[in-house]
């Protein structure tokens, strides 16, 4: 197929069920594997979040809970906004995670550089 022909079929599935279908799978991939990672990462952390009503909720089930959101009916801003909220709870977690240096350079970082995260 010319590269042409290629980059317009790309273009047009965004436009089509098929397409459409796609899409949503591969999100939901990504979501799970972020899922899966979180829980391998952070199982020791146990992070959570809270939720309106007050209850928390563990970080990887918040996220396949937004990846069961995904559906090919979605509009592409749905797909994103389900797919943004999915990634700040994964990125979330990372601020849990502690950043260590080799001995010779503990005394010279500062404090804020020993956590991931903001």
């Amino acid at each position: 197929m010319h590269e042409s022909r290629l980059r317009r079929a790309q273009v047009l599935a965004a436009y089509n069920e098929t397409g459409r279908k796609a899409l949503v799978q591969l999100l939901r991939a990504k979501l799970e594997h972020q899922a899966q990672s979180a829980e391998r990462l952070f199982s020791h952390l146990k992070a959570t979040i809270t939720r309106k009503h007050r209850y928390k909720i563990l970080i990887p089930d918040a996220i396949r809970e937004q990846a069961t959101l995904l559906q090919p009916a979605c509009s592409f801003s749905e797909l994103r906004k389900l797919e943004s909220i999915a990634g700040r709870y994964y990125w979330q977690t990372w601020t849990h995670v502690p950043v260590s240096f080799d001995r010779s350079w503990r005394g010279c970082v500062p404090e804020h550089w020993r956590r991931a995260g903001p």
